[in-house]
């Protein structure tokens, strides 16, 4: 059990949480909500991290069917979230905002606030890289207030950056700078 429950440390980016979570998924009953949970955050470090793309998005959508299947909304928004992720990261905008919006849509019904953070960092992203900064400000908007309520750092430092992605995208450059400079401030 131990070994499952750290595997499901939301944070996969250093190589050894891949190699855990390997080991995990073996330990985890199939069709389980600990294999949902380890199969979102392993194909988020898979695709993000190792560039397994189709894998990742695999295990994604096999975590969604998991988290239907269990009614977890919590599960489902994460890993449509990292489907999120997964596709901005490899240049399918129009899918990552689809996700996006999926993921978006479980919030009223007790999706987690760090999810949406996260989801609508990628979000307002694939808006800015599309150069539909109306789109992209009104997410990010909805990221820093969401951020804002998690009071968690790294959530927080989230918020900021997506308002500070649309504002250099704007030309703002005073607001984008002083957005890093409150970034920077909570980072120290």
């Amino acid at each position: 059990r131990a070994a499952l429950d750290v595997a499901r440390y939301p944070f996969p980016f250093a190589p050894v949480y891949v190699d855990l979570t390997e080991l995990a998924l073996k330990l985890a009953p199939p069709g389980s909500l600990d294999e949902g949970w380890l199969l979102s955050a392993y194909g988020r470090a898979i695709g993000s991290d190792r560039g397994d793309f189709a894998k990742g998005l695999e295990y994604q959508r096999r975590a969604i069917e998991i988290a239907r299947e269990h009614r977890d909304v919590s599960l489902e928004m994460w890993a449509l979230g990292r489907a999120a992720t997964l596709h901005y990261a490899f240049r399918q905008l129009e899918e990552a905002i689809a996700s996006a919006a999926a993921a978006m849509a479980l919030a009223p019904r007790g999706g987690p606030e760090h999810a949406a953070v996260h989801t609508l960092f990628w979000d307002a992203m694939a808006h800015v890289s599309l150069g539909r900064l109306e789109q992209a400000s009104a997410r990010a908007d909805a990221c820093l207030e969401v951020a804002e309520k998690t009071r968690a750092a790294f959530r927080l430092l989230q918020g900021l950056g997506a308002k500070a992605m649309v504002a250099g995208a704007r030309g703002d450059w005073e607001v984008a700078l002083n957005l890093s400079d409150r970034m920077a401030a909570l980072s120290a």
